[in-house]
């Protein structure tokens, strides 16, 4: 075992109580956007933090240079937007009269809008609720180089895919083979994008 990883906080406390802090690598999510926050457990000795997902590579590389502990970073696949306990799928499926159980941990599911109609999101219901994700996948090749040169842990996550999947892209970033790139664009039927890494988010406040 060489690392726990914990969104909750009390989690970490337990662990810390059976000395296996130095094993914790903390996952909030979303709230670990700037330095000051990334470091803020340096003091309990735990082995590193993921940072946010919605922040841009400049913030990503200036947290990584001023770094505490391991950075842990999600570089490649589908990023989830959005979460609820229930279970939503199963809320739908009792609307119009289905049986629920065909949803329940299905990874082929996907929600469609009108106006997006060329971008499905995939949905997943699995015991902890329901999980959208971004219809494209969010890959950081074009800054590769750069973040390599902070991030301790470049995260490939592979939910709705294959390990086949998993090793080729992994292979990709290992050669930065721009045209292994497109050749898996295609082969997998994927559109990809930056994410966040290029896009600062702001959030607009309602003036009354």
């Amino acid at each position: 075992l060489t690392g726990i990883i914990v969104a909750d906080l009390g989690t970490m406390i337990l662990l810390e109580s059976m000395g296996l802090n130095n094993k914790v690598v903390y996952n909030p999510e979303t709230l670990l956007t700037n330095e000051i926050d990334f470091n803020f457990l340096s003091s309990n000795n735990i082995l590193g933090a993921y940072i946010a997902k919605e922040i841009t590579v400049e913030e990503v590389i200036s947290i990584g240079k001023n770094k505490k502990y391991q950075m842990f970073m999600v570089g490649h696949g589908h990023l989830n937007m959005f979460y609820s306990k229930r279970y939503l799928l199963d809320n739908y499926s009792e609307l119009i009269n289905k049986a629920n159980s065909y949803y329940t941990n299905s990874q082929t599911l996907k929600i469609v809008e009108p106006k997006r109609a060329d971008s499905p999101f995939p949905i997943l219901q699995d015991e902890a609720g329901t999980h959208v994700f971004r219809s494209k996948v969010m890959n950081s090749f074009p800054f590769f180089n750069d973040l390599s040169s902070v991030v301790d842990y470049f995260i490939i996550d592979t939910i709705f895919k294959d390990d086949n999947y998993g090793y080729e892209i992994l292979k990709m970033y290992s050669n930065c083979d721009l045209n292994q790139a497109d050749a898996l664009k295609v082969k997998y039927d994927e559109t990809w994008d930056e994410g966040f890494l290029n896009n600062k988010t702001y959030y607009k406040r309602k003036v009354k």
